[in-house]
């Protein structure tokens, strides 16, 4: 990997409990970031599932287990490994502490469908399931609406069969 390429950390959970959209999702982002030569590192806790999609994907991953407070992880990541370039939230309920504690370290939030601080706090927040909120938040680092939707490709592969 080239040493001068830019990094961005994604940090989700996925479960069957919790589901598995935020990972497919971000999984897809970061094939495109990765495409044009960025570094990507996926953080989540600890899930069998998700491990194993994520260890077939050329990703860096680092798991937590269940009991780690998300502080516990932001500070674990940062004691031992260099500051990326951007940390994107997808856990839909972000706090305001969260989103200071990797800010005041100088990296960009963005925070997706989020329901919490990202809106608040975070640089950008892409929300693609308009509609989930009864008042949307407003200001000009959120965009929102199914066009920001992210989408493997390949389901437009997908045909429906009669």
């Amino acid at each position: 990997m080239d040493e001068t390429a830019k990094m961005i950390v994604f940090r989700l959970d996925a479960s069957h409990k919790k589901g598995m959209g935020h990972l497919y999702r971000m999984k897809t982002l970061a094939g495109r970031f990765k495409g044009n030569h960025f570094k990507c590192f996926f953080l989540l806790r600890s899930n069998r599932i998700a491990e194993g999609i994520l260890s077939r994907t050329p990703f860096e991953i680092l798991s937590f287990p269940e009991k780690y407070t998300e502080e516990e992880i932001i500070e674990e990541y940062f004691q031992a490994h260099p500051k990326p370039d951007l940390w994107i939230f997808d856990l839909m309920t972000t706090e305001v502490e969260w989103v200071f504690l990797v800010k005041k370290r100088g990296v960009p939030v963005v925070c997706f469908d989020d329901l919490k601080g990202g809106p608040l706090e975070s640089h950008l927040v892409i929300n693609g399931i308009a509609g989930c909120w009864d008042e949307g938040p407003i200001g000009t680092h959120i965009l929102t609406g199914p066009e920001y939707v992210i989408i493997d490709p390949k389901i437009l592969n997908y045909h429906h069969k009669n």
